[in-house]
């Protein structure tokens, strides 16, 4: 007697639109750290070299080119308050924007941000060890790097270009076989 016994076949495709880059480029989008070391870089008073060691390894040295802006617990407390709003998920939010591609709610965003830290650094100046001529100078360097870090999440663009770069798609396919057997 014949018997089909359903089986199914299933497929899963991950397309990427090109290959082996998206996801790097998606990997470097999220990964705030550069950022936040080039902040303690600046606070610290450093700058990474590169050279290699007597075994031809690649290393990285802190070398000390000025001053640093604040004490160890300035520079701490400082880069801890940062990496709650520089990090990977804050990037994917969203401000939306107007016909125009303008967004209120970035440069309100911006505005509190700027005047937040100002009050950080001023409530903070002597227990964190910041000469008072250098409060402008550490505020203009962050609101630098944050500015265009924030722009990305003005009209959902950031996260929509990850669906540009990853799409994926699944497939279950039933499939027929005859099988002779005795029921």
């Amino acid at each position: 007697m014949n018997q089909e016994i359903p089986q199914y076949n299933k497929s899963v495709n991950a397309n990427y639109s090109r290959p082996g880059i998206d996801a790097n480029i998606i990997q470097i989008r999220l990964d705030t750290q550069k950022l936040l070391e080039k902040i303690e870089l600046f606070l610290k008073g450093s700058r990474e070299v590169y050279s290699k060691d007597e075994t031809g390894q690649i290393i990285v040295q802190h070398l000390k080119v000025g001053e640093p802006k604040a004490n160890d617990e300035g520079i701490q407390s400082l880069l801890n308050w940062l990496n709650g709003t520089i990090n990977a998920q804050v990037v994917q939010g969203n401000f939306p924007s107007t016909s125009s591609g303008d967004s209120p709610a970035y440069n309100r965003y911006i505005k509190e941000y700027h005047i937040e830290l100002t009050e950080l650094l001023i409530l903070n100046i002597y227990n964190w060890g910041i000469k008072e001529g250098e409060i402008n100078g550490i505020i203009s360097f962050i609101m630098l790097l944050v500015q265009p870090f924030f722009s990305r999440l003005i009209g959902n663009k950031e996260r929509e270009s990850y669906s540009e770069s990853l799409r994926s798609e699944e497939r279950t396919i039933p499939e027929r076989t005859k099988k002779w057997g005795l029921i």
